[in-house]
């Protein structure tokens, strides 16, 4: 809360108190006594010549002020810096990785930063609150943002002996895998599944560890052959990051067709 006593231009009195906090409208008093405020937003303000002049509190990115009746303009503060007003906006920078979702949470950040200039801290203290509020705003974008896609992405899930589309030879890209029948053209088959033990993510090397050792036994007892002896390739899948802390935790392991072939059925027991 910020407190300022003024006097209308061109007037011998009252001494007017405005009391301001960081958001919402003012609290007017003159000599203690509160003036409403009025349905249109202005404050009545009585002169010693018993007539009343209104006054409106404005506030923006520039400062805050009161307007008069006549147009004019008295400033309650300084004008807010440039450089102060640009970091005030910052937040709203969201929306360019973070879409509707990160332009909201952006925007909300915008109107703190924009309460932050209305309090008596120092324009370096606001400064730093503001990148506070960045930082917030930021965190905010990714945990919602993480929430919604896992709530409208759910999680891909694969049975064992599910036959696979467009796997990849490396684990560059795997957002095209698609399941497909096994009597139709494929490049990929689920020879078996597991589910890591951990609950914290223990990393990808750790995760790549386990899932080298599940998915070579795995393997040979499909396929009906070791992979260091069969002409097939072997890939998995397993929790990213992000997957994990959906609950994630399936590693699915594939044979996967010699480069630049493809699989028309099942290599269930083949030997190959």
């Amino acid at each position: 809360m910020t407190t300022r006593l003024v006097r209308l231009p061109d007037s011998e009195g009252p001494d007017i108190t405005i009391e301001r906090g960081a958001f919402g409208a003012p609290r007017v008093t003159i000599d203690g006594q509160a003036i409403p405020r009025a349905a249109d937003g202005t404050y009545p303000i009585p002169q010693p010549d018993g007539t009343t002049q209104s006054i409106r509190y404005k506030s923006g990115f520039a400062g805050q002020w009161l307007e008069l009746e006549d147009g004019r303009r008295l400033a309650l503060d300084a004008p807010v810096p440039v450089w102060l007003r640009l970091l005030m906006l910052l937040p709203i920078g969201l929306v360019a990785i973070g879409g509707l979702i990160g332009g909201a949470i952006g925007g909300l950040g915008v109107g703190v930063n924009l309460g932050i200039t209305r309090t008596s801290l120092s324009r370096p203290v606001q400064a730093l609150a503001m990148v506070g509020v960045l930082a917030v705003a930021a965190g905010a974008w990714w945990v919602v943002g993480t929430t919604v896609r896992n709530t409208f992405s759910p999680l891909a899930t694969y049975s064992l002996g599910e036959c696979l589309a467009n796997v990849p030879e490396s684990g560059a890209d795997v957002t095209g895998i698609r399941s497909v029948a096994c009597d139709s053209d494929h490049n990929g088959e689920i020879v078996g599944v597991d589910e890591h033990p951990d609950a914290a993510f223990p990393g990808v090397p750790a995760i790549e560890a386990v899932a080298e050792r599940a998915c070579r036994a795995a393997f040979e007892t499909y396929v009906g052959t070791s992979y260091e002896t069969s002409r097939l390739g072997m890939f998995y899948l397993y929790p990213s990051s992000d997957t994990w802390g959906a609950g994630d935790r399936q590693i699915a392991c594939l044979a996967i067709a010699p480069p630049g072939e493809l699989l028309s059925g099942s290599v269930a027991g083949t030997g190959q």
